[in-house]
C-alpha cells in the first residue's frame, strides 16, 4: 500500500459522542423493525438499508405501513401512511 492509498486517521476522541449517539439511534430504529416483522433466524429480518436520507428499515408489514428511518440530519423518525414510504 502506498502513502497515497492510505486512509486518513480518524481520532476516536474527536467523534466519540457522535458515535455513541449514532449507535443509540440505529438501535432504536432496529428495535422497531425487530418488533414489527416476522422472526428470521439470527435477526436477519432487522437489517438497516442505506438510502439518500440516511438509514431505513424499509416498509413494515402492518395495516398502515410505516418506515422507520434514521436521517443523518434529523435523527430517528417514523414515516407512516396507507402505503408507507419506500426505502
Amino acid at each position: 500500500m502506498t502513502e497515497t492509498d492510505q486512509w486518513p486517521d480518524i481520532p476516536f476522541e474527536a467523534w466519540k459522542d457522535t458515535c455513541a449517539a449514532l449507535h443509540l439511534y440505529t438501535q432504536i430504529v432496529g428495535k422497531y423493525r425487530l418488533a414489527h416483522t416476522p422472526w428470521v433466524n439470527h435477526s436477519w429480518h432487522a437489517t438497516l438499508y442505506v438510502n439518500a436520507d440516511g438509514l431505513t428499515t424499509g416498509i413494515q408489514p402492518r395495516r398502515f405501513r410505516t418506515t422507520p428511518l434514521y436521517q443523518h440530519q434529523k435523527g430517528p423518525e417514523i414515516n407512516s401512511g396507507p402505503r408507507g414510504v419506500g426505502p
